[in-house]
């Protein structure tokens, strides 16, 4: 081949990378490096540390992608586009529920719901009043007015029978019965008696329950673990929970022993690449408590001080967004309290 020919073929080669660069260079951004932005009343997106608009504004509502997609709201309806812009699920219907990790979308069209899957074919027909997220491989549905569960084969695994049903979560869920709170197995299977006034989800291998105002912890198996003594709490994730007794947060293991001693007038849900976010009221308004909030470690150390006015969670990054001073100027740190651009 000629040095003209490979010229020529290495001009066309590039002209090939650049144009699929103006038109997909979406794909090279994570998902984390875009943002929404307004602007003139309308939503496009943006590179978070440049402010270069990579999707024009002509969205009414735009949200955070995630796994590669965003949800957006046109012309009153509801869809998805990809990074480069491009509609991968119509902007045609009047509402959409999604589970990232899965790939069917629920959709609601002309009043009834039904599933599409992360390309926007149509797999369950809309047939329902309302559904849930697929997760664990069920999705609860409503049919006549009650709650019950279908397969990714729309097959009705547990015939609708509750009046609240929950996502299953680790291959369990809480249902409702005549106003009192259950947990099933993924074959409908009763784990506890309809006793309780609330029960969460499953997380970590224990879901938290509530009972004449107090909450403790059952296991997969429906066992009452912990018993029933906190005034709030939050889910286990990573062993742990955290819970509030005597007007005072600590954090406890599965056994329901205190691992961080409850000294906190608020926490975080949980811990995150090591640090959780703690608050302290230093005055009483109006409304209650003013906190101020900082982080500790997981031996219980304050490593951040009570400085501010509210507090993210660290991301996987080690950054936290946090709000100081009494403009509550928003600014980003890191896991030693210094602010990063």
């Amino acid at each position: 081949m000629d040095v003209f020919k490979k010229l020529s073929l290495m001009v066309c080669f590039a002209v090939m990378v650049i144009g699929l660069g103006a038109q997909t260079g979406k794909k090279f951004y994570t998902d984390d490096q875009l943002e929404p932005f307004a602007e003139n009343g309308l939503y496009g997106y943006r590179v978070k540390a440049t402010k270069s608009v990579v999707i024009r504004p002509q969205y009414e509502r735009a949200f955070q992608f995630k796994k590669g997609l965003a949800y957006v709201k046109k012309d009153g309806k509801y869809g998805y586009i990809n990074k480069a812009g491009n509609v991968v699920i119509p902007i045609i219907y009047e509402g959409l529920v999604r589970n990232e990790s899965e790939d069917y979308i629920g959709y609601k069209l002309n009043g009834v719901w039904g599933y599409v899957d992360s390309k926007g074919k149509v797999v369950i027909p809309a047939q329902y009043e309302d559904v849930g997220i697929f997760h664990c491989g069920l999705a609860c549905i409503k049919q006549n007015g009650l709650w019950g569960y279908i397969n990714k084969q729309n097959v009705m695994v547990i015939q609708p029978q509750f009046n609240y049903a929950g996502s299953f979560m680790e291959d369990v869920a809480s249902v409702r019965k005549a106003g009192r709170y259950a947990y099933i197995d993924s074959k409908g299977q009763l784990l506890t008696p309809f006793v309780y006034d609330e029960a969460w989800g499953m997380t970590d291998g224990m879901g938290y329950v509530k009972q004449n105002g107090k909450i403790g912890y059952v296991n997969r198996a429906g066992q009452l673990v912990i018993p029933l003594q906190f005034e709030d709490a939050w889910s286990f994730h990573d062993g742990w929970a955290s819970v509030k007794k005597d007007g005072k947060w600590g954090f406890i293991d599965k056994q329901g022993t205190y691992v961080i001693e409850p000294a906190f007038d608020q926490t975080g849900p949980m811990f995150l690449h090591g640090y959780c976010r703690v608050a302290k009221a230093v005055s009483y308004g109006m409304w209650g408590p003013i906190l101020k909030w900082g982080y500790i470690d997981r031996t219980g150390k304050l490593v951040i001080d009570y400085l501010y006015s509210d507090a993210s969670s660290f991301d996987e990054n080690g950054i936290a967004t946090v709000s100081a001073g009494r403009t509550r100027t928003r600014l980003k740190i890191n896991t030693k309290g210094e602010i990063v651009k």
